[in-house]
């Protein structure tokens, strides 16, 4: 039997960052790490360079403020854990392993706020 606290520790959870990595990208690349179970992973967080948050309506501004943390909470709240998002000003997408890239902000779009919002 399934108990609540076997569930709760089988969600990922983000245990670190973010870190800022150099890279000869243009923009900024962002490192998070992820508890899921037994197992630690890393999520990259791609921001295009011409990017700034005052620039941006929201949700978009958010996930930018937030150095992907927005959208990645969002999808930890689904159980999913990809390995890495880009955040550009067409919106927010998941790169698969093969490099397609499959938009996520649509979902953000259909409610007038964003699922979650940075603190401060």
């Amino acid at each position: 039997m399934l108990r609540a606290r076997d569930y709760a520790w089988n969600m990922p959870q983000i245990i670190h960052g973010p870190t800022l990595l150099a890279t000869e990208r243009d923009g900024d690349t962002f490192r998070w790490r992820i508890m899921h179970g037994d197992h630690e992973q890393s999520f990259y967080v791609e921001i295009a360079g011409s990017l700034v948050p005052e620039g941006l309506e929201e949700p978009l501004r958010f996930a930018v403020e937030s150095k992907g943390e927005t959208p990645l909470l969002d999808l930890l709240a689904g159980n999913t854990v990809p390995k890495r998002i880009r955040i550009l000003s067409t919106g927010v997408f998941v790169v698969d392993a093969d490099g397609s890239e499959q938009s996520i902000s649509a979902r953000w779009r259909s409610s007038p706020l964003p699922l979650f919002a940075p603190a401060g």
